[in-house]
């Protein structure tokens, strides 16, 4: 298996704009590096910590279309209404 570089932290670039589909296939592809047992140690916990920022950002993905499905509110409503207000 290719080294995978572990990417640098962004938390206001491309991880905010990471979709929950990419962050889990980047997890998937960290977990098979990790479970193999191939990478050094350092790079094993760089991919460890890349891994844990992607599940949280996956969590505040599900917690926030959680949080819109039950007030009724979705992020094409909200930017309908910031729009209304330009």
């Amino acid at each position: 298996m290719a080294k995978k570089k572990s990417k640098p932290d962004s938390p206001s670039g491309e991880d905010s704009e990471i979709t929950v589909e990419a962050a889990m296939s980047e997890l998937s592809d960290i977990v098979g590096l990790l479970e193999s047992g191939q990478a050094p140690l350092e790079e094993s916990l760089q991919q460890f910590e890349r891994g844990m920022k992607l599940l949280r950002r996956c969590h505040a993905i599900l917690d926030a279309a959680a949080g819109a499905n039950r007030t009724g509110d979705s992020p094409d409503r909200r930017r309908l209404r910031r729009n209304d207000r330009l």
